[in-house]
């Protein structure tokens, strides 16, 4: 597990928190409500292993009971300092594309065993390639190719990558684990600058066989044409450890390998994105002439100039699969992320791609972040992201909901305010007049008493779901039986329906129609 784990609970009128953190054979639990510093208790167990497997049970036992677990966990005690540093959660570090000069994380050794067994995977595939470099077209592309595939000391790139692209035109989705191999046998037995200019050869070929190299405004399959970037991923992680001189190596290699077109100029930048010149030239090229290639230079944006010119050609759901390339982004860009993950929110549709973006901006230390939240706090997911906020940033928190409005930012001042006395006489030093009146209000509003339990009802005091209740045994009807032959039918103009298809979805209603041509959607008998 996790040392540190939070989860929260927002609904049926409350919104709370439950965090364990494990240190050794201890485990350190808050809980509260959230916003609040909440109450701490601490548990003692014979060994590490004992504390880690009674957490896990403990988090199980939340989650059961309806509790979401976030991706980070937010600090005991929130000094003035904490709310303006950026804290990268584990979950970030675990998933982003490293790059040189970036957040610090771990890069796994090379495996020094994997060129044998890639050996190994292409011996149960050589006649394959081999059918497939024979339909080559081009006697370079074929050539490359047999050299590699013999096991060539003085093989090129180029002959690394177009194996790579006859073996992944055959491998199904489950069988993709054996392209980041390509790249772990190339760094061990070849080397970095082997490896980045195969990457940069890869990405300029189709994978549609035969093998062939693209036009600067062609794009390789929609579905299958990113094999580039699962190979690259594992060797721009290596660029980011490798030494000063071994890194202008592989800078100059690159730089030559851009001389064969956009698509090897795009996958260079992705490696060396410390090359901000190359970064700035390539999103300007590929928004001119192929707005396709975006994707992979997402991941090489440093700027909110380098942003400009490529966000709009990324589509949210296509990078919202995971937080790699999000995560990403906020380590290129820093603050200045803001706008691209606000741009891709309003995009997506799908809950956890909301959540996610939501959550990224609650960990980002700026007013601009805050201010994102506050813009969308009507929204259905945003209400439980500004509360980890605010318990991340109680300051900026209590000021910037001070100097908003609305029914739901009211509730909300009330809560934080009331839950951090603490920060009142510094909040206020810091805000105008009618932000100051808001909250003195709040702080100076008469205390509603507590209600002793004798006072109130008996459902409140005990309520039925607390006590035990016998099951009733379910009323089961036997013997039901469907005389009717079962029909299927179209409903009435439905497939003209289905044939009006909106702009860009043709190929997708084509499937569907082709797949049930008499569209059995109405059923006579269920």
């Amino acid at each position: 597990m996790s040392a540190d784990r939070m989860l929260t609970y927002v609904g049926a009128g409350s919104a709370k928190f439950w965090e364990v953190r494990q240190n050794d054979t201890e485990l350190n639990i808050r809980y509260g409500r959230l916003g609040a510093t909440g109450q701490a208790q601490v548990k003692s167990f014979d060994s590490a292993a004992d504390a880690a497997e009674a957490a896990d049970k403990l988090v199980a036992e939340k989650l059961r009971k309806g509790y979401k677990e976030d991706e980070a966990v937010a600090p005991l005690v929130i000094s003035v300092g904490d709310e303006d540093r950026l804290t990268m959660p584990t979950a970030w570090l675990r998933s982003l594309h490293p790059r040189r000069g970036g957040a610090k994380v771990a890069v796994k050794r090379l495996d020094t065993g994997a060129p044998k067994e890639l050996a190994a995977r292409l011996d149960e595939r050589r006649q394959l390639i081999l059918d497939s470099l024979a339909e080559c077209r081009d006697p370079e592309i074929a050539s490359a190719g047999a050299a590699y595939l013999a096991g060539e000391p003085t093989a090129a790139p180029l002959g690394a990558a177009v194996v790579v692209q006859a073996v992944a035109a055959s491998l199904s989705w489950a069988d993709r684990t054996l392209l980041p191999l390509f790249a772990e046998a190339w760094l061990a037995e070849r080397g970095l600058v082997f490896a980045a200019v195969a990457v940069t050869e890869l990405a300029s070929l189709d994978q549609a066989l035969p093998v062939r190299r693209l036009a600067a405004g062609e794009s390789a399959n929609h579905w299958f044409g990113w094999n580039w970037m699962e190979v690259a991923t594992r060797v721009r992680a290596a660029l980011v450890t490798a030494s000063d001189a071994e890194y202008a190596e592989v800078v100059a290699a690159l730089a030559e390998s851009r001389e064969g077109g956009l698509h090897h100029q795009v996958a260079a930048s992705y490696l060396a994105p410390t090359e901000t010149d190359w970064v700035a030239a390539d999103c300007a090229e590929v928004n001119r002439v192929n707005p396709a290639l975006a994707r992979g230079l997402v991941a090489a944006i440093s700027t909110p100039e380098h942003a400009a010119l490529i966000v709009s050609h990324v589509q949210g759901h296509s990078v919202m699969h995971s937080l790699a390339l999000p995560a990403t982004v906020v380590d290129g860009m820093g603050d200045a992320a803001v706008p691209v993950l606000t741009g891709w929110f309003d995009e997506v549709y799908d809950a956890e791609s909301q959540r996610r973006l939501l959550g990224m901006l609650a960990e980002l230390p700026t007013d601009t972040a805050m201010q994102a939240l506050l813009d969308r706090i009507e929204h259905k997911y945003t209400e439980p992201a500004f509360l980890r906020a605010a318990a991340r940033f109680p300051r900026r928190a209590m000021r910037m909901l001070a100097n908003s409005g609305g029914k739901a930012v009211d509730l909300l001042l009330r809560a934080h305010v009331l839950a951090h006395p603490d920060l009142v006489a510094e909040v206020l030093a810091s805000v105008g007049d009618a932000a100051a009146e808001r909250i003195n209000k709040i702080v100076t509003a008469a205390t509603v008493a507590t209600a002793p339990l004798e006072a109130l009802p008996e459902v409140l005091v005990s309520p039925p779901w607390t006590r035990p209740r016998t099951a009733r045994k379910p009323v089961v009807v036997s013997d039901l039986v469907c005389a009717d032959e079962p029909t299927v039918v179209w409903g009435p103009g439905e497939r003209d329906n289905w044939r009006s298809v909106r702009p860009g979805q043709e190929f997708f209603a084509g499937i569907m129609l082709d797949a049930c041509p008499a569209a059995p959607t109405v059923m006579a008998c269920v």
